[in-house]
């Protein structure tokens, strides 16, 4: 196991530096040793866990919900039926944002069709149509 500075863990990682020590502070990740001159100094081993974070965070999870995943994963539990859930949870609050996003869509083309740019913006159709 090799031993990196936080510099060096962020470039591995493509984190700044910053992030990693959020990241400690909100116990994603071990808190980190000292070195004589007080650098924060982690085992390399540590970086498989920040690319599960940061996958974890492409796949729409919270930090809340990545540090629940990362304790099931920690507990030890006989089977995934925990994580499984987190991720039925996930993707039913995604189809609703979906969901969401297809009204807003559908009334911003509505009311692009009110308006074809031309009129004052006093008697624009968008902005009223918002206002009322």
């Amino acid at each position: 196991m090799n031993i990196l500075t936080i510099g060096k863990l962020a470039k591995k990682t493509d984190l700044s530096a910053v992030t990693i020590r959020y990241y400690e502070k909100i116990k994603l990740i071990s808190a980190s040793m000292r070195s004589p001159n007080g650098y924060r100094l982690y085992f390399d081993n540590v970086i498989p866990k920040i690319k599960f974070i940061q996958k974890a965070k492409t796949l729409g999870f919270t930090l809340t919900d990545i540090k629940l995943l990362l304790s099931i994963y920690d507990s030890k539990q006989p089977n995934s039926h925990a994580v499984r859930q987190k991720v039925v949870l996930k993707l039913q609050d995604i189809q609703q944002k979906m969901f969401d996003l297809k009204k807003i869509h559908s009334s911003l083309k509505k009311l692009l069709l009110l308006c074809d740019g031309s009129q004052p913006i006093k008697l624009c159709p968008i902005i009223q149509n918002i206002f009322n």
